[in-house]
């Protein structure tokens, strides 16, 4: 049974409904924060979050501004969005999205592997799943 399979028979059987976006991390270049959503901040790995955090602290730095990193469920997809506060004049908008998309095609594991771990979390198999075992 495939991930997706077995992802429909947990939802249907539990009524789990997931929101269609969900910001899982932001970036801030103004206030220099980092923030992460606190369902994944204690459930995923070291890896993936020094990670995530690694790579958009190191865009807001370079480009400033904003940046939002969301998880799309209905597409199953890690999603960027970048953007600046209404006073900030310096920002390049079209070079901060151009510098996003790079790091985008080079990190494509990376970010298919969070989008995984995002979709599993937010339809809670791992508790469905445990549950199950511990039922046998």
């Amino acid at each position: 049974m495939d991930i997706d399979s077995l992802i429909n028979k947990i939802d249907n059987k539990n009524n789990i409904e997931v929101e269609e976006e969900i910001i899982i991390a932001v970036s801030n270049s103004y206030i220099t924060k980092f923030y992460l959503d606190e369902r994944l901040d204690k459930s995923l790995t070291k890896e993936l979050k020094d990670g995530l955090k690694f790579l958009m602290v190191a865009l807001t730095e370079e480009n400033g501004g904003i940046l939002e990193c969301r998880y799309n469920d209905k597409n199953t997809m890690i999603q960027f969005i970048t953007y600046k506060d209404d006073n900030d004049y310096l920002y390049d908008e079209i070079g901060a999205n151009l510098h996003l998309r790079k790091i985008e095609r080079e990190n494509e594991e990376f970010f298919d592997n969070l989008a995984l771990f995002c979709k599993m979390k937010f339809h809670q198999v791992d508790k469905i799943l445990d549950k199950d075992n511990n039922n046998k």
